[in-house]
């Protein structure tokens, strides 16, 4: 029996699971992912890649790792998934292990300890679950996570951490209740990393200060509802946050029950940006969605918080004219009532 030692122990190497090897690798982190198959993405499931209307790559700085290229070459949508997925492992050297299928996931003194078919054990501070093919008979008693509430999804917090077991994750298609599951993919596993970052090394989530002069932030706030494929692709879990009392600390790309759930609550007047359907509610504990939501047009929507209350919301298309002067307005009246009382 061999066993291996890491800090980020992924299970699955689909998009989910590679995405975020991809951005622990960046951080230099350690970490290993498992894979059950002989190789990445062996098994052609078509519901494994893109849909039609979904042809979106990975987040990369590699150019030639853009999937409709791939699609372009080959006429099967799985394969060129595939062939997409091995290249993006392999063009950045990621930790995959194969043929490894997990059959037995524990606990050892506040992490996990993880043996796959081959009797090759893995332990690991943090467990990510990337992929729905875990059968629940793999988990320990003391890994079983709760799904008291709604048994098709893990409880989760709005870390993405189980409510019942401290330091295991979940991408894949186990959003948050009530959220667009494919908010894992992309940015909102990139999101997830972000968290890893802030919570375990004691780094920052990225921001940049873009003030409160009015004319710089209405841009700043109409470009991103313009362009920010994170917003409009997965508006139910992400959200743009502005820190108006911390001088216009702009920080993108944010868990939306992070921002109540967390430090980012406590400011006394700050923003938030996203896109939603009418009758849902990103920032509670518990997001619900009905039928009728769902066939709701998906709106921005920019709040206004004022010690920890909603104070004021509006709602925009995207492809209406007046978009920049309706962002200014709205902004430029509550900055108005910031000044106020800062004067």
């Amino acid at each position: 029996m061999t066993v291996f030692a890491t800090d980020y122990l992924i299970i699955g190497a689909g998009p989910a699971g590679l995405q975020l090897a991809h951005e622990l690798h960046k951080n230099g982190d350690r970490y290993l992912v498992l894979e059950a198959q002989q190789t990445i993405a062996d098994v052609a499931d078509p519901a494994d890649h893109p849909r039609l209307k979904d042809r979106r790559s990975l987040l990369c700085d590699a150019t030639q790792l853009h999937y409709p290229h791939y699609l372009r070459r080959n006429p099967s949508p799985a394969a060129a998934w595939r062939h997409y997925l091995q290249d993006f492992a392999a063009y950045y050297r990621l930790a995959v292990r194969c043929d490894a299928r997990v059959v037995h996931i524990g606990r050892r003194d506040q992490g996990f300890v993880v043996r796959d078919r081959q009797c090759r054990v893995v332990t690991a501070k943090y467990l990510i679950i990337a992929t729905t093919l875990l059968p629940e008979k793999v988990f320990a008693s003391d890994c079983r996570t709760d799904r008291g509430r709604h048994d098709a999804f893990p409880e989760m917090t709005h870390e993405w951490e189980s409510v019942s077991v401290p330091n295991m994750f979940f991408v894949a298609n186990a959003a948050p209740f009530g959220h667009d599951p494919s908010g894992a993919y992309r940015h909102g596993v990139l999101a997830l990393a972000r968290i890893f970052a802030c919570k375990h090394h004691g780094r920052s989530w990225p921001q940049t200060g873009v003030g409160t002069a009015l004319e710089t932030l209405a841009e700043a706030v109409t470009r991103r509802i313009l362009h920010a494929e994170s917003l409009w692709q997965q508006g139910t879990d992400l959200c743009d946050y502005v820190d108006l009392a911390g001088g216009g600390r702009y920080m993108e790309a944010v868990p939306c029950r992070r921002v109540p759930f967390s430090n980012l609550g406590r400011s006394s007047f700050y923003l938030t940006i996203a896109y939603e359907r009418a009758g849902a509610n990103p920032f509670t504990l518990f997001p619900t969605a009905n039928s009728r939501s769902e066939t709701q047009p998906r709106l921005a929507v920019i709040r206004v918080y004022y010690n920890g209350r909603l104070l004021d919301l509006v709602r925009l298309k995207e492809e209406e004219h007046s978009l920049q002067a309706r962002v200014t307005a709205f902004i430029g009246q509550h900055l108005r009532t910031l000044r106020g009382m800062a004067g």
